[in-house]
């Protein structure tokens, strides 16, 4: 995801900013109910990856199947 999709994503705003050279850089992202998330990372793409997963529905668990009933000469 680039910056531009986050801004069509998330219009009520965000920001990412890095103060050094090399330095860690943080994305902040504000909720429309005013909750501010903020990632440090080493890279622009690393931040938005943590945010992204933070955010993503948790996983559907995989489907227990029953084991095959063992066939038996009498069926």
């Amino acid at each position: 995801m680039t910056l531009d999709d986050l801004r069509r994503r998330f219009p009520h705003g965000f920001a990412l900013y890095a103060f050094d050279p090399g330095a860690p850089v943080t994305l902040e992202v504000h909720a429309t109910n005013g909750v501010m998330l903020t990632y440090r990372a080493r890279t622009e793409a690393e931040a938005i990856a943590a945010f992204l997963a933070d955010i993503a529905p948790p996983a559907e668990p995989e489907p227990v199947s029953e084991p095959e009933p063992a066939v038996d000469v009498f069926d």
